[in-house]
């Protein structure tokens, strides 16, 4: 049964506040839909671990694109990553009007940030919580890269060049299609 003790989150996640060692034990999870149903067993125990104060994620820029970033981190191996509950992703954005928000599952280790500004600087943070609601975040500070122009320099010189010689092919054209005309009247 639910209680102030047991909450079940909407994606199906038991939380269990204020865990003890007695709630150590075997937690029966039932899957339904209108298929059926599916039963799974998990075994819990409780060793009362907690977080010490040193740094327990870290987070990286893979990639900086002009539109979009890509960050990955990692939990420091000391910290049991069974503590760990659920993470969120968090970038803000120097304009205070604009914010961008996801949650992601612990297992998950890197995300793509996407539709953001070029040459904009950007914070991302990621906050981890574990079972006993004590966070850990890591920020990293990112530049998206400069915006590419749809052509290359070596691209504008090659078509201008072919723009210079079809001009002048239309005008010889030109010139030679009047001079024929002329003539016949």
């Amino acid at each position: 049964t639910l209680s102030d003790k047991y909450k079940l989150s909407s994606e199906g996640t038991l939380e269990i506040s204020n865990i003890q060692i007695e709630d150590s034990g075997r937690y029966t999870c039932v899957a339904q839909n209108i298929e059926g149903a599916d039963t799974r067993v998990a075994t819990i125990r409780v060793n009362g671990t907690l977080l010490d104060g040193t740094q327990a994620l870290k987070i990286y820029v893979k990639q900086a694109e002009s539109h979009s970033i890509l960050v990955s981190w990692k939990v420091n191996s000391n910290v049991m990553t069974s503590n760990l509950k659920w993470s969120s992703a968090t970038m803000k954005i120097d304009n205070p009007h604009i914010t961008y928000t996801a949650r992601v599952p612990v297992d998950v280790h890197e995300y793509n940030l996407t539709h953001l500004q070029p040459s904009t600087d950007y914070e991302v943070c990621l906050t981890v919580s574990n079972i006993h609601q004590q966070t850990q975040k890591s920020c990293v500070n990112v530049t998206t890269k400069n915006a590419l122009f749809a052509l290359d320099i070596t691209d504008q010189e090659t078509s201008t060049a072919l723009a210079a010689v079809m001009g002048s092919m239309f005008a010889v054209i030109s010139l030679a299609s009047v001079s024929v005309y002329v003539a016949k009247r």
